[in-house]
């Protein structure tokens, strides 16, 4: 039910003294919003509401807002606001529509005013909003996105990337026949931008991508080996050339060859110390497993002339072997 909440009395070295009161709003049964206004002696006003509702069965929505108002003009705190907002809806037939919004006015507002240290170190926003379906071994996303990478504190001082669209299709791991191979791919088209202080593409930079990859996998004596191998075809239709952006055409043709080797485990049991308190005849068993991987990439030619919008355009030339010892106890 609709009704006053508890206020709240603080003290902050950076805010001041703090009084608040807030009211909760049950507006009928699908919706509500929660209202707090705070005071703060050497800031001035704040607001947070919270706005959720069930639309229908398929979809709901759940929206925050903190917001800061400064009216003292010796005070180090900015004016801004964090707003976030998250919702779906089953739109029938396997589709489904998603949205996640993030908005923040400054990284220095964040800074003085987040209420945890993870949000206070952070340095990222990321909205994303976008249709999907998958059936069988397939799926199909249409995506908008924009991502804020803010550099300092300092006005303007960000990275931003934009989606405004991009289509994916994908597929998983898919046998082919009945022999121990399987073939997958993601593919990709979009309409790209980035912006930051020392340049920014045009509106919309295109970009097509498709990665097919073929996988197999043997299996003898102890012995797990898993060979791949993959293409990756990556145009765009500009370029980026000692800082400077033109409409000129990169092509990235790269092939990809790895294997994955996992050796014969091995192992051995204990009787177990008797720290561990599980009794006489308490067993303990200790299992070291060798594992190595070779990765082969070559093909970019293009990779400093390459506009980053997302980690598809990080793709590099590579020789690499990385091996590893795992250890567990059971």
């Amino acid at each position: 039910r609709s009704g006053l909440l508890t206020p709240s009395v603080g003290n902050s070295s950076v805010r001041g003294k703090t009084v608040g009161v807030g009211y909760f709003w049950a507006i009928n049964r699908s919706f509500d919003l929660t209202y707090r206004g705070l005071f703060y002696s050497q800031t001035g006003f704040g607001h947070q509401a919270d706005f959720r509702g069930v639309i229908s069965k398929n979809t709901y929505f759940d929206a925050s807002l903190y917001g800061i108002t400064s009216t003292n003009a010796n005070s180090v705190s900015p004016s801004g606001f964090v707003l976030s907002v998250e919702g779906k809806s089953d739109l029938g037939k396997g589709w489904e529509a998603r949205g996640d919004l993030k908005s923040l006015s400054s990284f220095l507002f964040r800074q003085q005013f987040t209420q945890s240290f993870d949000e206070a170190v952070s340095s990222e926003t990321h909205s994303v909003g976008y249709i999907t379906k998958h059936w069988s071994d397939y799926g199909f996303n249409f995506v908008a996105e924009r991502d804020v990478n803010f550099q300092s504190t300092a006005p303007n001082d960000e990275i931003v990337l934009r989606k405004l669209p991009e289509a994916q299709f994908t597929q998983r791991e898919h046998e082919i026949g009945k022999l121990p191979v399987w073939l997958s791919f993601d593919s990709s088209f979009g309409l790209e931008r980035r912006t930051e202080p020392e340049f920014q593409t045009r509106q919309f930079v295109q970009r097509v991508t498709f990665e097919p990859r073929v996988i197999t996998a043997v299996h003898w004596h102890g012995f797990d080996l898993a060979p791949s191998f993959g293409v990756h075809e990556i145009a765009y239709d500009s370029r980026i050339t000692n800082g400077v952006v033109s409409g000129e055409n990169v092509q990235n043709f790269a092939r990809d060859v790895s294997l994955d080797a996992s050796l014969p485990p091995l192992s051995a049991i204990f009787n177990a110390p008797k720290w561990m308190g599980r009794g006489k005849g308490a067993k303990i068993k200790h299992v070291i497993e060798p594992r190595v991987t070779y990765r082969y990439v070559t093909g970019i030619n293009d990779f400093n002339n390459v506009i980053r919008f997302d980690d598809s355009d990080i793709l590099n030339n590579t020789n690499e072997v990385e091996y590893s010892l795992t250890n567990r106890l059971l």
